[in-house]
């Protein structure tokens, strides 16, 4: 049977889709983020169950190879159906929207079906002082969008039967993400370490032309290959594994920074529904802070909070934070999009510390920007702006490696613990991990520094 998770998979790559049917071993990797949403998703779906309390869920329907499940079928006085597919997302993608038509067309062979639904979460929801469940979700009426693309899907449908009819994978598309490919040794058996896919931005389009044409390291990208002028440099700096450097820009962009330097990073969680009063959903709760001080002198302080009670966590942290970076000096962080934003949201839950941290944000500098504005490009980099690809080749002492705790969605899962139980020792590895991503970017920092003086 080829069931709608198969259809998706088929969708991601046909290879995947022939890997799962043919090879016992064949894993999908699911990142401890990816079971996170997993399981919020079956949260978003007991919640709905009170939305459309007359439906009938989950009935199980087939025809010829193909099945599917229903989330939520209503029936309607003239003996049609509206089927309803709910989703704990706030924006619908066209991956969504191939979902409920594969359903659309297994269940519409059964049963004559109506108006096609998404049921979605209302991403300007506010938590107020309970659970507003008609509000909390949306329903999207997509029937047009589906009728638009049944055509078109069942042709895709018949193309996942014959991949997964197939004996081998003799003409069948490969993906496009190796970095996350459940299969590598199918779709890139021989891919060098420094690949095209280190190319940042690439089209998929661009991608395919590629690879169709067997190319798969940079240098054997033709020069007449369309490239953006930022995808040539770090191509050309792959190929000859020589760094780029931008002294007088690089410079430049040091030269604005204000002492006391206060080097910043947040750890966040979010949930599908949420459990505080003014949260949206999918909100980040910052619930802890590392901060770094140098001083005009070069003197280093650390300074740090982390949440470890079951309660809203910034109002705490806050307090604190206030009391750690003065009113004056340059706040550092990568990727000051996210930094900022928890700052906007967090001044909306306590608009007493709204002055305070619109101050921190007007003197936020992004130090990721010596890559993203190319003043300094190192090969090792592979094309990356990621702090956890950038600190090996810069500060190779440091190292994520060893942490018990060593990415974001780690993190994240292990505070839901730590407040959830009375072992708080885990506490200390959260410190550790998020220590190191303030001290990374003052480590950081002095390498570049070095570079202007060597």
């Amino acid at each position: 049977m080829l069931t709608k998770s198969d259809f998706l998979l088929y969708l991601e790559a046909p290879v995947h889709l022939w890997a799962k049917k043919h090879i016992q071993s064949y894993k999908e990797i699911l990142s401890e983020y990816e079971r996170f949403l997993m399981e919020q998703g079956k949260e978003v779906e007991k919640l709905a169950r009170n939305l459309l309390p007359s439906a009938e869920w989950q009935k199980t329907f087939r025809v010829g190879e193909f099945e599917t499940r229903a989330d939520a079928l209503l029936k309607n006085a003239d003996g049609t159906y509206d089927l309803y597919e709910v989703k704990s997302i706030t924006n619908i993608e066209k991956e969504h929207i191939y979902d409920v038509i594969f359903q659309s067309i297994v269940i519409g062979k059964n049963i004559q079906l109506n108006r096609i639904f998404l049921v979605t979460l209302n991403k300007e929801y506010i938590l107020e002082d309970t659970l507003n469940i008609n509000t909390l979700f949306v329903k999207n009426d997509v029937t047009n969008k589906v009728r638009e693309l049944t055509s078109e899907t069942e042709s895709k449908m018949a193309e996942a039967l014959k991949v997964t009819n197939s004996k081998s994978t003799n003409y069948i598309e490969n993906c496009l993400k190796p970095k996350d490919c459940p299969c590598l040794d199918l779709c890139y058996p021989n891919l060098p370490e420094k690949s095209i896919f280190d190319i940042p931005l690439l089209s998929p389009k661009k991608k395919r032309t590629l690879v169709d044409s067997k190319i798969f390291e940079i240098k054997d990208i033709p020069l007449s290959f369309e490239l953006s002028p930022k995808q040539k440099l770090i191509a050309g700096v792959i190929r000859s594994d020589l760094p780029h450097l931008n002294k007088q820009n690089l410079q430049e962009f040091l030269n604005t920074f204000i002492y006391p330097l206060y080097f910043l990073d947040y750890e966040t969680y979010s949930l599908a529904v949420p459990i505080h009063k003014g949260y949206k959903p999918y909100q980040h709760m910052v619930f802890q802070y590392s901060l770094h001080i140098i001083d005009r002198d070069k003197n280093i302080e650390h300074k740090e909070y982390l949440e470890i009670e079951d309660r809203e966590p910034s109002k705490k942290l806050l307090e604190k934070l206030k009391n750690d970076i003065g009113n004056t000096g340059t706040v550092i962080v990568w990727n000051s999009t996210f930094e900022s934003e928890r700052n906007r949201d967090m001044a909306t839950l306590c608009p007493k510390h709204k002055e305070f941290l619109d101050n921190i944000n007007s003197r936020i500098v992004d130090l990721a920007d010596f890559i993203k504005k190319e003043y300094y490009i190192h090969p090792g980099f592979l094309g990356s702006w990621s702090i956890k690809n950038v600190l090996p080749v810069m500060v190779p002492e440091l190292s994520y490696k060893n942490l018990k705790v060593n990415k974001g969605d780690v993190a994240m899962i292990a505070w839901w613990e730590l407040i959830h139980s009375e072992d708080k020792s885990v506490a200390k590895d959260l410190l550790e991990y998020c220590g190191l991503d303030s001290l990374a970017m003052v480590e950081i920092w002095r390498k570049l520094n070095n570079l202007l003086v060597n």
